[in-house]
């Protein structure tokens, strides 16, 4: 059960950064309510995986689940839906970083105070 919330803490964790650092996105509602049950049923399968196999290696486990996490950040990075056209890894790419300003903006998308204490701890973790 601890690999499971684990898996979904990565993927949760990398759809929020690219939600929040990446706000200008396009048409994506879709997107959006077709890639939480994607991720959610990715991490349950590397959770069976990793149950199935009972890896007697730490080591391998946790490669299993970085990769996991490695792949959910390349999907979001490659797939989220974006006014410019760009990808947000293109953009990462070229030189285009999240910044605070960008962040508020993510965070007010979603319905989040950005001056609120959990607000304010979120922006403060981009670069001006």
């Amino acid at each position: 059960m601890i690999k499971f919330v684990r898996l979904i803490g990565y993927a949760a964790s990398a759809y929020f950064f690219f939600r929040v650092g990446f706000p200008d996105e396009g048409a994506a509602g879709l997107y959006h309510t077709l890639t939480v049950p994607i991720l959610l049923g990715g991490a349950v399968g590397v959770a069976i995986l990793l149950k199935a196999i009972d890896l007697g290696s730490k080591g391998l486990a946790l490669a299993i689940e970085l990769g996991f996490a490695g792949a959910v950040f390349l999907y979001l990075g490659f797939t989220l839906p974006q006014a410019k056209g760009n990808p947000p890894l293109l953009q990462l790419a070229s030189g285009e970083v999240p910044n605070k300003a960008k962040a508020k903006q993510g965070l007010k998308k979603l319905g989040l105070d950005p001056d609120a204490a959990i607000g304010s701890v979120l922006v403060s973790i981009f670069p001006d």
